[in-house]
């Protein structure tokens, strides 16, 4: 899933920040969600832009900023492929 995400694949994006979210085959992580979703939601999920905005209110401002960071590297990765 992540090295489909990675790709730039945009169902992969939405469904991997979901498995960020619920802790699903991984660790609960707000921030890795909200980054997933940003992301596949830019990239024209739609139902990703809710999704993003409810777990964007669960974070501190230090995990936006991290989230933002995260955001950053992967879109450069997924352009880089």
């Amino acid at each position: 899933m992540r090295r489909a995400a990675e790709r730039g694949h945009k169902d992969a994006q939405y469904h991997l920040g979901r498995m960020f979210e619920e802790g699903i085959g991984m660790r609960r992580d707000m921030v890795q969600a909200y980054s997933w979703y940003s992301i596949a939601y830019d990239n024209g999920y739609m139902m990703a832009g809710d999704k993003a905005k409810k777990a964007l209110e669960k974070l501190s401002p230090k995990q936006r900023e991290e989230a933002q960071r995260l955001i950053g590297v992967y879109k450069t990765i997924s352009t880089q492929r």
